[in-house]
């Protein structure tokens, strides 16, 4: 099993649009929306040690995941933080997924190979503090990542078919490269960065990295 820190952001959906309402902006909206999240991080690995299919209720799995929801809670929290640092996935799915189009919304979360995780520096967020930097560099973003190969049956067609998992060729990677910020670019084509329509527009390209850049890899 190939474990990771789980990117958790629970604030934008169950804080902004949930529990500010309900908890009228008070404090309290912190502890129900990391609280809930929480919840259903363990839901899921109990899910896992009652499920014949799964390989059991992991700690590690559940710690990395509490890790992630800790540092979407900062980054909700400290706007100044969140503006020079995204956590982000890109996805492209594997071979067998592309081939196999019909056992996509079934397979693609455990499709670990054609997932990669990473952390974003915003050279962006020197403009926001006021720092004279290049107009150009608000589009540029760091890149620090982590991606597996080998680790499900997805990467061996003959190893799917006898429902086991290939072990001849695991790796795990970690990358560093340069990439597109395209929370920038949206706010490109609105005249009001601060509407609601330019946030709405802005929100998935918080966590869903576009593979627009470069990458160099190291094997672990």
């Amino acid at each position: 099993m190939s474990y990771r820190i789980k990117l958790v952001r629970p604030n934008w959906f169950f804080r902004k649009l949930l529990y500010d309402f309900t908890e009228d902006g008070r404090p309290s909206k912190w502890a129900y929306s990391i609280g809930l999240a929480a919840f259903f991080s363990l839901s899921i690995e109990i899910g896992d040690g009652i499920s014949k299919k799964q390989n059991g209720f992991s700690y590690e799995d559940f710690i990395s995941g509490l890790l992630g929801i800790g540092m979407g809670a900062v980054l909700e929290a400290l706007p100044v933080v969140d503006n020079f640092i995204g956590l982000s996935a890109e996805y492209y799915p594997t071979k067998y997924l592309r081939r196999h189009p019909g056992k996509f919304f079934h397979d693609f979360l455990e499709d670990y190979s054609g997932w990669k995780f990473m952390a974003n520096l915003k050279l962006a967020g020197f403009r926001y503090i006021g720092l004279p930097v290049p107009d150009f560099t608000k589009y540029i973003m760091i890149d620090v990542g982590y991606n597996t190969k080998g680790f499900t049956p997805f990467d061996d067609p003959w190893a799917h078919h006898l429902g086991i998992a290939s072990h001849s060729h695991r790796q795990r990677d970690i990358f560093i490269g340069f990439s597109l910020n395209m929370m920038e670019v949206v706010k490109d084509f609105f005249d009001d960065a601060n509407s609601f329509a330019c946030r709405a527009t802005q929100q998935p390209f918080k966590y869903y990295h576009i593979p627009a850049g470069v990458k160099n890899g190291v094997r672990l």
